[in-house]
């Protein structure tokens, strides 16, 4: 039996500047001088899942060499014959702890290295998006690139324009008025990683791929659908091919149960965000003799809260506050994995269940994976099961059994978790050993706004100086 301790780590930074995400604004408004806005939030990890993300970031790394990250990684049975080699593995990611940062579906910190997906940077608009640009205030939006250069939707001349960078310019009014305030021309950032491929893209002025990887790779939008703005429904069926250099083709996405994508809460007086695809997770590879894998997902959702802090100043003949304290809930839909087939004989299953501990809401769930089991011509000839341990919100992995071999796992849980939703994080969001759960407003002047973060016998004071 192999036993790995591992750590979770507690990270502090001592400095002199204590930085917080915290951002202020001083402007006129209507006559009443001064008008000053603090806003604070817990940040949260991103839209992207566990899963995506750190497949992103760590699927394809020997080691960090920048970072020290460990690399632990422990391999497990994947498939292998003549035209595929499809391998899989655990791997650890030995960062700081981050409250907010749910379980994957094989523990805290712990990452199923196996299949592919591609994900991106959105920049402005989604590219695939639809805007409503004839809308004011909250719910206007440009359209994004790839809406722009499929409809060829410019402003009075042909398409060619965008890529010589010959913008018109539109007359009128409010919005209207000045350069193309219509369509958002700054393209996304899409990243992919799948067996030894990682790399990314963009797409060009001219509607084709502009990658960052060598020559051979191939990257079809074809199957890139243009989604009608919508801040609550699911996405159409949506799909990028791409075909690596050795004449495989790699298909990315699909219906909603190949997509990861992200549904915004929107509330009442802020700018009401799209609808989007986060990532497009692998469904199938197929090789060129025409052999081909086809994987299958179900789709969870997994709420994603934050908190949102506004105080409001006024300073003219008398003084007004007004103050907010609101938790944001929104939700992002992710694939998870619950089978492989090879042809129409051999195939892998993997088990899940969703009684893990609730992490956001009563409802929410934990998904973790309980076994991978193998199976050809029906016959199943092994399997790989996981056990875990619970510690306040998060899921541990605690041991896995692959043939006659075990793995056990000691890790150093010797603190109090913190609430998801806890404000004691560094500037990156990891967790600093307090849990400040609340915001108490103190004092304020013509320049300055005292904030004070409250728990039980210890203050921490920020002064935030008004600018002009």
């Amino acid at each position: 039996m192999t036993t790995l301790y591992l750590t979770i780590k507690r990270n502090v930074l001592i400095t002199l500047l204590l930085i917080l995400p915290f951002a202020g604004k001083a402007q006129d408004y209507y006559g009443a001088s001064n008008m000053f806005n603090v806003f604070q939030y817990s940040p949260s990890v991103g839209l992207s899942t566990p899963q995506a993300s750190d497949f992103m970031k760590y699927g394809n790394l020997d080691i960090n060499h920048y970072n020290g990250l460990l690399n632990m990684e422990i391999p497990l049975d994947g498939y292998k014959d003549k035209d595929f080699d499809l391998p899989m593995s655990l791997k650890y990611v030995s960062s700081g702890f981050m409250p907010g940062k749910r379980s994957s579906v094989v523990g805290y910190n712990w990452l199923l290295n196996f299949g592919g997906v591609i994900t991106r940077n959105v920049k402005g608009s989604p590219d695939d998006t639809k805007g409503n640009p004839t809308q004011n205030h909250y719910q206007y939006m440009k359209d994004g690139l790839w809406v722009v250069l499929e409809n060829d939707s410019f402003w009075g001349c042909p398409g060619y324009y965008l890529e010589s960078f010959r913008i018109p310019i539109k007359t009128g009014v409010g919005y209207d008025k000045g350069t193309d305030v219509d369509h958002d021309y700054e393209p996304d950032i899409f990243q992919f990683s799948f067996g030894n491929h990682s790399g990314s893209f963009i797409i060009g002025n001219n509607g084709n791929p502009v990658t960052t990887v060598s020559e051979g790779y191939k990257i079809d939008l074809s199957g890139l659908t243009v989604q009608e703005y919508s801040t609550t429904a699911i996405p159409q069926e949506s799909t990028i091919k791409i075909t690596a250099p050795d004449g495989y083709i790699y298909e990315f996405g699909g219906n909603n149960t190949y997509l990861e994508y992200f549904i915004p809460n929107n509330p009442e007086g802020v700018q009401q965000k799209p609808r989007y695809i986060t990532a497009w997770y692998l469904k199938s590879i197929k090789a060129p003799n025409a052999r081909k894998i086809d994987f299958e997902y179900e789709s969870r959702r997994q709420p994603v809260h934050y908190r949102y802090f506004m105080a409001t100043y006024y300073n003219n003949d008398s003084q007004n506050t007004t103050k907010r304290d609101v938790t944001i809930i929104e939700s992002t839909y992710t694939p998870v994995l619950k089978q492989v087939r090879i042809d129409n004989s051999a195939r892998i299953d993997f088990a899940t269940r969703n009684n893990g501990p609730a992490f956001f809401e009563s409802a929410d769930n934990t998904v973790y994976l309980t076994s991978i089991s193998y199976y050809y011509n029906s016959e199943k000839i092994k399997e790989t099961t996981f056990n875990y341990l619970t510690k306040g919100k998060h899921l541990y992995l605690n041991s896995l059994q692959k043939n006659a071999e075990t793995y056990s796992f000691k890790y150093n849980l010797s603190f109090t978790p913190p609430s998801p939703l806890t404000l004691s994080l560094d500037h990156w969001g990891f967790w600093n050993g307090s849990d400040i759960i609340s915001f108490t407003y103190w004092g304020v002047s013509r320049n300055t706004v005292l904030i004070i973060l409250k728990q039980p016998k210890k203050q921490i004071r920020f002064f935030l100086m008004q600018g002009y």
